[in-house]
């Protein structure tokens, strides 16, 4: 299985015009910036909640049918949102704590797709 892995590894990186240590090094770079852009999506959906809840608390006496509906609609979009960002989440944590493994698991998704 490793014969085959290194094949595939070596056919994907002569594809991308470069070699398998270069992609393996730009792969491990890339790990932190891309928990690092995970984590502020974190935080933009966490303060859009705490926003929609707020916004919903202080007018939800006011609110007619026809607003009710387009604010259950929010509402049901931002927990979908965060449903797929709590299953991401170990994810970014494996990006920062264990950089081989998340590029690994990155060489792996692309060789499996082809």
């Amino acid at each position: 299985m490793e014969k085959q892995a290194l094949d595939l590894l070596e056919n994907l990186s002569a594809k991308l015009g470069t070699t398998v240590d270069q992609m393996w090094a730009i792969l491990l770079k890339q790990a932190p910036i891309s928990a690092t852009i995970d984590f502020i999506q974190y935080a933009m959906i966490g303060i859009a909640v705490w926003v929609f809840a707020k916004m919903v608390k202080k007018y939800w006496g006011e609110m007619g049918d026809n607003t009710l509906l387009v604010v259950w609609a929010i509402g049901a979009i931002l927990v979908i949102i965060s449903i797929v960002a709590f299953f991401s989440f170990p994810n970014s944590v494996t990006a920062i704590l264990n950089p081989d493994y998340w590029a690994l698991k990155q060489i792996l998704s692309a060789v499996k797709a082809k």
